[in-house]
């Protein structure tokens, strides 16, 4: 609940448009104080340019999925308001995993969809082993 609340938390200082849905209930964490505060992070920490490269380069790859055309839309996502936007927050996939041990298989998951499209992903896993 943690995780969640400081994802919410942040994210709600720099986008305070930005709409926020999470897997947990805020009543069960009001009380609970976020793993790091605003004046901790830095909102320019992933360049504009940066996400647009990325995004340049999956073009090769959208362009592979003809399964899925009519799901996949290549067009960039470099303007947009934050009022046509939500942020979706798992903050444990895998609570089932987590319970039994399995922490190879737990994850915390932030998706950004915009005018009701995904657009974009982010899974952490938390637990992974550094090689």
């Amino acid at each position: 609940m943690r995780v969640q609340k400081t994802i919410e938390e942040n994210l709600n200082h720099f986008f305070p448009t930005l709409q926020i849905r999470g897997e947990e209930d805020s009543k069960d964490y009001k009380d609970l104080p976020a793993g790091c505060k605003p004046g901790d992070l830095k909102k320019d920490f992933i360049s504009e340019e940066r996400l647009l490269k990325r995004q340049a380069a999956r073009k090769e790859w959208l362009a592979s999925c003809t399964d899925y055309a009519d799901e996949v839309v290549a067009h960039p996502f470099d303007k947009f308001n934050t009022k046509d936007a939500v942020v979706w927050i798992d903050p444990l996939d895998g609570t089932s995993d987590f319970v039994k041990g399995n922490l190879s298989a737990v994850t915390c998951i932030i998706g950004l969809s915009i005018g009701g499209h995904s657009k974009l992903g982010v899974v952490h896993n938390v637990y992974a082993e550094d090689d």
